[in-house]
């Protein structure tokens, strides 16, 4: 996945470009940049925990600092490991859709067909819309409420949910009915919300194809990164099987093959274990592991509500064992913990790399 020097195939531009139906865009922060001449340029930015280089070149060349988080565009369909960008540009200028804040992330479609809510994302959800001086909904309670609610048809929505460790515990997983009935022996508001985006979502399901996820944060990078290794791995694979069959091509072109295919699965197993420990954020899990050090069962309540005070979310990352577990920001371990994942994992997580190695 080796890749020549990012720049522009025309002279890159410095703000959106006006059929954003044709691009996708990759975020970055710039660590360095360097003006050659009057129209050329290089910086090195990092996307995440991995660096590389850009080449810009344009008439109209602009400056940028060492912090500045930008957007890079590039042409949708392409494969940002080895594409050029077109335009580089604040990342404050990206036209962005307007986005349901009250649910974000608690709704999950089960298949093509139903979308479902479990007991877990409500009482995450409902816990989010409590005031500091309100108490804090626990799983169990509500657990308790469901028969009393849904009766003797509780019984089919039973299922195994992971918890905050990702170790699997009983809960539901409601339809869209009994997700508004639950939701509303707490108050209307709440019913409202959950029957308008469960709405949404089955709208979306019915009618036109998804469009494809834009890479807006490191985990979203890492999985796009990983999917394209495992789609070249794919293609390459049953490129040189073709032609093994038609030209009874000999063993050695077939284990070269085979070798190729093996270095993609490790480097794609590599990119996922960037998930959940690097500087910038990490699970509760990983940092128990680095420190040796054990959390108590709700010391994810306290980093919750240092990223509600801040403004900011954790991210939702995947895990092998626990399925999805949350990555909490640096500052949040800082403040509320005192561990510093910048020196926790930095040794291990940051990897400069240059124009002729892989991005994300």
């Amino acid at each position: 996945m080796s890749q020549s020097v990012q720049g522009a195939s025309a002279h890159t531009i410095f703000s959106p470009s006006l059929d954003q139906s044709t691009v996708s865009h990759l975020r970055v922060t710039v660590e360095q940049f360097v003006r050659r001449t009057q129209t050329y340029a290089e910086m090195f930015v990092i996307c995440g925990t991995l660096g590389f280089s850009i080449v810009i070149s344009s008439p109209h060349l602009r400056d940028f600092a060492p912090g500045d988080l930008l957007i890079a565009e590039y042409p949708k369909g392409n494969n940002p490991l080895n594409t050029s960008f077109s335009a580089i540009y604040p990342a404050d200028m990206k036209p962005k859709p307007k986005e349901d804040k009250t649910m974000t992330g608690i709704i999950v479609a089960q298949d093509s067909q139903t979308v479902t809510m479990t007991s877990l994302e409500m009482v995450e959800f409902i816990n989010g819309q409590r005031g500091e001086d309100e108490p804090e909904l626990l799983h169990k309670n509500f657990l308790a409420k469901v028969p009393e609610v849904l009766g003797k048809r509780s019984a089919e929505f039973l299922a195994d949910l992971p918890d905050s460790y990702g170790r699997p515990r009983k809960g539901y997983r409601f339809p869209k009915r009994e997700a508004c009935l639950m939701a509303m022996s707490y108050s209307y508001e709440l019913q409202a919300a959950v029957f308008d985006k469960m709405t949404e979502l089955e709208k979306q399901l019915a009618g036109k194809q998804q469009m494809p996820a834009i890479p807006k944060t490191l985990p979203e990078a890492l999985r796009l990164a990983a999917d394209l290794a495992e789609q070249k791995q794919i293609v390459e694979y049953q490129r040189d099987e073709a032609v093994r069959t038609k030209a009874m091509i000999g063993s050695r072109r077939e284990a070269t093959a085979m070798a190729r295919a093996s270095a993609a699965v490790r480097e794609v197993n590599k990119l996922r274990e960037e998930l959940g420990r690097n500087r910038h954020h990490a699970t509760i899990t990983a940092v128990e592991q680095v420190t040796r050090q054990k959390f108590p069962r709700n010391a994810y309540v306290a980093l919750r509500r240092w990223c509600k005070d801040h403004g900011t979310r954790p991210m939702e990352v995947d895990d092998e064992r626990y399925g999805k577990v949350k990555a909490w920001p640096a500052g949040a371990w800082l403040d509320v913990h005192g561990i510093d994942l910048s020196r926790l994992f930095a040794p291990a997580t940051v990897t400069h790399i240059d124009s002729r190695r892989h991005a994300c």
